[in-house]
């Protein structure tokens, strides 16, 4: 016959237990990188390091270029007026002239030079010699460096003198001797002049003996210059 009709569902059972775990799913991809966080505080500066060995030396370079001449310095200042010319007159090598009885109003002449018109500077000197065969006498003598200008005018002059007991023994008669220094500036410009150096005795004191005086190694020296400062 005919099939019955499907009975009505039953009542719902109770759940059933859990099943087992399934497996890991597949690893995810990588997220995005997070914003970079803040900058962390400066660290402390590292101890100095020892100090490294010296490098070789480099070659010298190549010499740069001369550069260019520098502007002429100013001139200097004129120097000072040199010498222009000289003179001179000297006594021969033992050459004397006595001077014994020359006296200041009548002066013996030892030595003469005549110079141009000019200036000049001028040096002289003498040697006087006494003599006395008897010891114990003294003398005193003067001697002057003149210049005398040609056709009149005033004369300059230097003078020296020298006095001496007559105590030195020698050979055949006591001696004294000395030598005197002259300097003198002349101012000429306008006519020539003479020089000369004249002796005489201030005193002469004897001791009975045979007195005598001369002038030995006379010179005379003249340099002429444009002014006399």
């Amino acid at each position: 016959g005919p099939a019955g009709r499907n009975g009505l569902n039953a009542a719902g059972g109770p759940p059933g237990a859990g099943g087992a775990a399934g497996r890991d799913g597949a690893a995810g991809k990588d997220g995005v990188n997070g914003t970079a966080g803040a900058s962390g505080a400066a660290g402390a500066n590292g101890t100095d390091g020892a100090t490294g060995a010296a490098g070789t030396n480099g070659k010298d370079g190549v010499n740069g270029k001369d550069g260019a001449n520098g502007t002429n310095g100013t001139n200097g200042l004129d120097g000072a007026n040199g010498a222009v010319g000289g003179f001179a007159a000297a006594l021969a090598p033992g050459e004397a002239v006595p001077y014994t009885t020359a006296t200041e109003g009548s002066p013996a002449t030892i030595l003469s030079k005549t110079l141009p018109a000019g200036n000049f500077i001028v040096g002289g000197k003498v040697e006087l010699v006494y003599t006395d065969t008897k010891t114990g006498g003294a003398a005193a003598s003067v001697c002057k460096l003149i210049d005398i200008p040609a056709g009149g005018g005033a004369t300059s002059s230097d003078t020296s003198s020298w006095a001496s007991a007559i105590d030195v023994s020698a050979v055949v008669a006591n001696v004294a001797t000395n030598t005197i220094p002259f300097s003198l500036g002349i101012d000429s410009s306008s006519h020539a002049s003479t020089l000369t150096i004249a002796c005489y005795l201030a005193i002469k004191e004897t001791a009975g003996g045979t007195f005598s005086a001369e002038a030995k190694n006379a010179s005379i020296t003249a340099v002429q210059t444009t002014v006399n400062g």
